[in-house]
């Protein structure tokens, strides 16, 4: 078999016909920057609907009073730094996506907010009786605690009165205050 020359196939095997496989990675990478864009997407929306929201607050933003007329009924005064609050969260908690550490700062900064809620009902009239005069008191002035802070006044005056009430959302928003800032006394 020395002297035989072997022959050139008449098939051409072309190799870039071959089928590709798609390499995991860059699939994964890809779903993690729509996933990221996406995300994105939602926390400008959200952020731009806040705005809109805060601006209506101080009556800057076209005819949405009775929408905000609606958040000041249920949170009170607390209406008045609220989109803030939530726009300022949304991005802190996206930034920090997943972290426990972060997740309960959110919650204590909540917890405060609800605090200053109720403790706005007791300046405001800790003596209101019923829901419907918290809804409007926060709707129409926008002053009190709203349904949520007020009813709440409400139920804690019934059982420690309005001094215990004072002194529990001052021990409360003090506590709080040391685990948002992780500062001991």
């Amino acid at each position: 078999m020395a002297g035989t020359t072997r022959k050139p196939s008449s098939k051409k095997v072309n190799r870039n016909s071959a089928v590709k496989k798609k390499n995991p990675r860059n699939s994964r990478k890809k779903q993690e920057e729509q996933r990221s864009l996406k995300n994105d997407v939602i926390v400008l929306v959200i952020a731009a609907v806040l705005i809109v929201l805060q601006l209506s607050n101080f009556d800057l933003c076209g005819g949405l009073h009775v929408v905000t007329d609606f958040f000041f009924g249920i949170f009170g005064i607390v209406q008045y730094v609220l989109p803030v609050y939530i726009i300022i969260a949304v991005a802190f908690l996206y930034v920090n996506e997943g972290s426990t550490r972060a997740i309960k700062k959110a919650i204590y900064v909540n917890l405060f907010i609800l605090c200053l809620s109720i403790f706005a009902q007791l300046v405001r009239d800790p003596h209101v009786q019923s829901i419907g005069d918290l809804y409007t008191d926060g709707a129409t002035n926008k002053f009190g605690g709203g349904i949520i802070g007020g009813g709440l006044c409400i139920l804690l005056i019934k059982g420690i009165g309005v001094i215990g009430t004072y002194i529990l959302m001052f021990l409360v928003m003090g506590i709080v205050i040391m685990l948002i800032t992780e500062i001991s006394v």
